[in-house]
């Protein structure tokens, strides 16, 4: 799920260079994320914060045995999340996908994520972090659920897109 997710971002990165107008901007960067997603959902991968929606309500049941096997799957999720995402950067660095604006436009969105919250004090700039990661998540979580209800591919990838575009439009906080 990390590679996927690594293609979103920079899918994100390449469709958003270059526009002026900061809301069509913010627009196509969570087009951008939502192609990543979708192709996670489509191939039955797994993201971190997609189980973290799907998976507790097997913590929460009385089945001998699972939970165990849901703390494997978090861990297991997690960790091969961080080594798919690595070595999918890896591979498009080493084929030359990362052209100076891109490389310029992923600096800029990483200092406007970690400075926006800069100019309040560390307890308050915490808390509103994590309220935006407790929205984004949600909204993500939300792409997950919606996903597989959905019955045709359409209503799948419908599902996946409105929350997904929602989240990265509105600024929301992830991972």
């Amino acid at each position: 799920g990390g590679g996927f997710g690594t293609f979103g971002g920079l899918m994100s990165l390449v469709v958003s260079q270059d526009v002026e107008w900061e809301g069509f901007q913010a627009l196509l960067l969570g087009v951008g994320f939502s192609i990543g997603f979708i192709m996670v959902i489509l191939t039955h991968s797994a993201l971190f914060t997609e189980i973290n929606v799907m998976l507790p309500v097997l913590v929460l049941s009385r089945i001998r045995g699972v939970r165990l096997r849901v703390w494997r799957a978090w861990l297991t999720v997690y960790v091969f999340n961080i080594v798919g995402a690595v070595f999918t950067a890896f591979l498009m660095n080493a084929g030359k996908l990362f052209n100076d604006h891109v490389a310029e436009r992923l600096n800029e969105l990483f200092e406007h994520k970690v400075y926006q919250f800069q100019e309040y004090n560390y307890a308050l700039g915490f808390f509103m972090v994590v309220a935006s990661g407790i929205l984004g998540n949600w909204l993500i979580g939300m792409g997950a659920v919606l996903a597989s209800m959905a019955l045709t591919l359409p209503g799948k990838v419908l599902g996946i897109f409105i929350p997904t575009v929602t989240f990265v439009a509105i600024g929301a906080q992830h991972s």
